[in-house]
């Protein structure tokens, strides 16, 4: 027994000391991992707060300038033809005087040359070659061009251009010349330590803004300042196309970097903002020195005060430890060990006590009531009272036998109810479904005859639609008789025109006849006084005299076949509008009896497709009756098998034994 306390005592301290230090070392690692990852988050966190932030003052800064130059834009002064020069000049200068950030602003036309600047010397010049003209005057509306050195000012450059189109008939650029040292000055306005910085690349690498103006005068590119690290320009390359990407990569001096990458919306560009990771580890490192002080210090306390516990503690867990092995194997009724202790193991000792002494009279009672109720005896009750939380258990088992005999009473009284029910419900439902198949013949036969109406009515909607097709062509060849009528009358007009002029020729023919006639009256009279002379006259005279009166003759029957044929043909013409009158009538009467028709196809439509719901309906219908008459008889079936089980449930029942009339058990009997 005493070696075992011995080696028990060694077990604890053995025991306190590895999990004292097992402890410390998982705090200390945690922390330490908490820790790290904490610097890692904040340093990520940082440089994406600070990359976006000033991502965005410099895009902010892109959209004011462009928002001034649209202010310009839709006051419409520039290009105004009431506008004198000095009042297009001194708008273009109070630009200027508002904002110091903008070199030069000036208006340029659809060939490149300045037609307005606020310095009154460039006037005239021709950009037609720059860049941000070429691309400026293609765009739709605003085009910002990359900063580039100015040939002019010896500075690097940025413009911004608006293309203007206005009623006027004016196009051409507005531009603006950016100072590129307030660019600079957004650039180098960052928290990332003395190591971090930012810049803005295009799509293919080229620096566009950089605090060191020398990057962007001299036309840098970044893949080719690091050829010689291909990891890196690899991996730029890859967030030239992703955006709003947080990554890291190591230089050539085996430091590493972060790095993280945000679009500039007004421009496409991408904005980058680097930083070295080692200068945001200085508190990491300082704080891992401090919790490995922490656990070594721990350490050497949690082994001291193993020593001290262990004599304690080892001698009354022993023989606890001992009595317990005995209860884990079944055996609750062996006395307890005597242990005098009075500190926490003394009290441990008697409660391990009671509980063991309360288990075992808790267990008899639980076997005793068991076995009453293997038998089918639920009417057993026990005087024992359960203590603390062993109540609810004696509650729950009282309460277990109360509830199977109120159910198994219930259960009895509801079989023999269910049995004649189950008996009545079987004829009900032999009754149900003998009405429910008279049922489905009747609405199967309505099924039918609706079939044959929904045929009829589609028949009559297909030839109401041929009977509107024959009306409308019959309406297009009026249509077409009419436009014939109407030329027939017009011609008829033109023929009563022509009459009359004949009856005018008519009537100078018989003026001629008769000036012809008196003629040769004075010719006659003549050749008398000429004698012997003018007998050959006096013949011709004869001659024309009888032609004349031939030719009077002659056009007073003209007159007449004229007027008679005029009498026609307005008696035809009378005809012919009376005839036009009808015909248009008859348009109006087709073209009423064309929407009648109509509205009968489309009724007929209407009916036929309210007959087809109809029918689909009464076929739905159809087919639950038919449903509903399969689950009648099979709820008659079900019916008597479900008496036959209430019968066997019966029997089953009769096996316990319990309080009749849901007598309440007396506890305390």
């Amino acid at each position: 027994m005493q070696k075992n306390r011995r080696k028990l005592r060694t077990s604890i301290l053995w025991v306190m000391t590895a999990l004292v230090v097992t402890v410390t070392l998982i705090l200390g690692i945690s922390s330490s991992l908490a820790l790290y990852q904490h610097s890692n988050a904040t340093i990520d966190q940082i440089i994406q707060i600070d990359g976006n932030a000033n991502a965005k003052v410099l895009d902010n800064y892109l959209r004011d300038i462009k928002e001034d130059i649209q202010a310009i834009v839709i006051t419409g002064t520039l290009t105004s033809t009431t506008i004198s020069d000095s009042d297009r000049q001194r708008t273009l200068e109070d630009i200027l005087t508002g904002r110091p950030d903008i070199r030069s602003i000036y208006l340029v036309n659809h060939e490149g040359i300045a037609i307005a600047d606020a310095d009154v010397e460039d006037i005239g010049a021709d950009y037609s070659r720059e860049s941000f003209f070429i691309q400026g005057i293609q765009s739709d509306d605003y085009f910002i061009d990359p900063p580039k050195y100015d040939k002019w000012t010896h500075n690097v450059t940025m413009t911004i251009t608006y293309h203007l189109q206005d009623e006027n008939g004016f196009d051409g650029l507005v531009c603006a010349d950016i100072n590129y040292d307030a660019i600079a000055a957004l650039i180098d306005r960052n928290d990332l330590g003395e190591s971090g910085h930012s810049f803005v690349l295009d799509n293919l690498g080229n620096y566009l803004a950089h605090a060191e103006e020398a990057y962007v005068l001299e036309n840098r590119n970044y893949f080719v300042r690091y050829e010689d690290e291909p990891n890196r320009v690899a991996l730029f390359k890859g967030l030239l196309k992703k955006p709003d990407v947080l990554s890291s990569f190591t230089d050539a001096d085996g430091e590493e970097w972060r790095v993280y990458s945000h679009t500039l919306p007004e421009t496409g560009w991408m904005y980058f903002s680097v930083a070295k990771t080692e200068e945001f580890m200085d508190g990491f490192y300082k704080q891992l020195f401090n919790s490995l002080l922490t656990c070594a210090v721990c350490l050497f306390l949690a082994v001291v005060l193993a020593l001290i516990l262990s004599h304690h503690i080892a001698n009354p867990i022993s023989l606890m430890t001992e009595r317990m092995k005995k209860f884990a194997a079944g055996d609750v009724h062996s006395p307890m060990p005597k242990i005098t202790s009075t500190n926490e193991i003394g009290i441990l000792y008697e409660s391990m006590k009671s509980s063991m002494n309360s288990q075992s009279a808790y267990i008899s009672d639980i076997s005793e009531r068991l076995s009453h109720i293997a038998t089918g005896d639920l009417r057993y009750t026990s005087s024992l009272n359960y203590i603390g939380d062993y109540q609810a258990m004696q509650l729950s088992l009282e309460q277990i036998q109360q509830s199977m005999n109120q159910i198994l009473s219930s259960i009895k009284y509801s079989s023999i109810t269910v049995h004649d029910t189950a008996s009545v419900i079987a004829a009900r439902g032999k009754e149900l479904s003998d009405h429910s198949v008279t049922h489905a013949q009747t609405i199967d036969q309505i099924d039918n005859t609706f079939k044959e109406i929904r045929l009829r009515l589609r028949d009559t909607a297909s030839n109401t639609a041929a009977t509107l097709q024959k009306t409308s062509e019959a309406r297009q060849a009026l249509d077409h008789t009419r436009v014939d009528m109407e030329k027939m009358l017009d011609a008829m007009h033109k023929i009563t025109e022509a009459t009359s002029s004949i009856r005018n020729i008519i009537k100078v023919i018989d003026e001629i006849a008769f000036q012809t006639n008196l003629l040769s009256l004075n010719a006659a009279v003549e050749a008398a006084r000429a004698g012997q002379h003018g007998k050959g006259f006096a013949v011709v005279a004869d001659e024309v005299r009888n032609l004349a009166g031939k030719s009077a003759e002659s056009a007073k029957q003209t007159e007449s076949l004229i007027n008679n044929t005029l009498d026609t043909v307005v008696k035809g013409e009378m005809i012919a509008e009376e005839s036009w009158s009808q015909i248009v009538n008859m348009q109006q009467i087709i073209i009423e009896v064309d929407a009648l028709v109509d509205g009968i196809e489309k009724m007929a439509t209407e009916q036929a497709a309210a007959a087809d719901e109809i029918y689909e309906g009464i076929s739905r219908i159809n087919a639950i009756t038919q449903h509903d008459s399969a689950m009648s008889e099979e709820s008659a079936s079900s019916s008597t098998q479900l008496s036959e089980m209430a019968g066997e449930l019966n029997r089953q029942i009769a096996y316990f034994q319990v309080f009749e009339n849901n007598e309440e058990m007396d506890h305390h009997e």
